[in-house]
């Protein structure tokens, strides 16, 4: 009996539970935005999207249709000047026509590749001298650039996307067709003496560019 009730009396230790490991702790959840951050950012998008590939499609697609209205045109009417125009091939054209225009506006359209810029700084300093009589210094892309895709203007924005269109048609610069700087102000029919002596000079500087082929990219 003393046996049995030493045995009942005894304990067996039992081993401990191994404790779960701790659930590893979530971050914290993020904040969304709110809704208006999202059309914020969006719109920035959108609007940077239309500036950078917009003019690319514009090219492009001016490369085989004609413009059928620029901005200068809508001006124009919007003065009382009316709005009429008829888009002219190359092939259609005298082969002096072109000639002239590249003597008259830009000598070396067919070196360049855009940007003249001796010509640029040229007017700079013409301007710095004389800022009543502002002088040009654009290309015949830069021209292009600005009457058929942009407004006229002498705002430092608009000259950023004459720029950047400027670099884009320069591929097709060659096929465009030259835009004379002011054909409202200056009459072929009736000429002035201003128009008379400037048609002379640009007469004997289409021969020099006819003989030395500086507008035999035109083509």
């Amino acid at each position: 009996m003393s046996g049995k009730g030493a045995t009942s009396g005894t304990r067996v230790a039992r081993p401990k539970p191994t404790p779960k490991p701790a659930a590893p702790r979530r971050p914290p959840p993020r904040q969304r935005k709110s809704g208006w951050g999202r059309v914020l950012r969006n719109v920035i998008l959108t609007v940077l999207a239309v500036l950078i590939f917009g003019p690319i499609v514009a090219v492009l697609v001016y490369k085989v249709v004609p413009p059928p209205v620029t901005i200068l045109m809508l001006e124009r009417m919007a003065q009382g000047q009316g709005l009429d125009h008829r888009w002219v091939s190359l092939s259609q054209m005298s082969p002096a026509l072109p000639r002239a225009a590249v003597a008259s506006e830009d000598g070396h359209f067919c070196s360049h590749h855009g940007f003249d810029f001796d010509a640029i700084q040229k007017a700079m300093k013409h301007d710095e001298k004389k800022p009543n009589a502002i002088r040009g210094g654009s290309t015949i892309s830069q021209q292009t650039a600005k009457n058929v895709f942009l407004w006229p203007d002498r705002s430092w924005v608009r000259k950023g996307f004459e720029a950047y269109f400027t670099v884009l048609i320069e591929v097709q610069a060659a096929r465009l067709i030259a835009i004379l700087p002011s054909p409202l102000k200056w009459q072929v029919v009736d000429p002035g003496a201003y128009v008379r002596r400037r048609s002379g000079r640009i007469d004997k500087a289409e021969g020099t560019v006819s003989r030395i082929g500086s507008a035999d990219c035109i083509g």
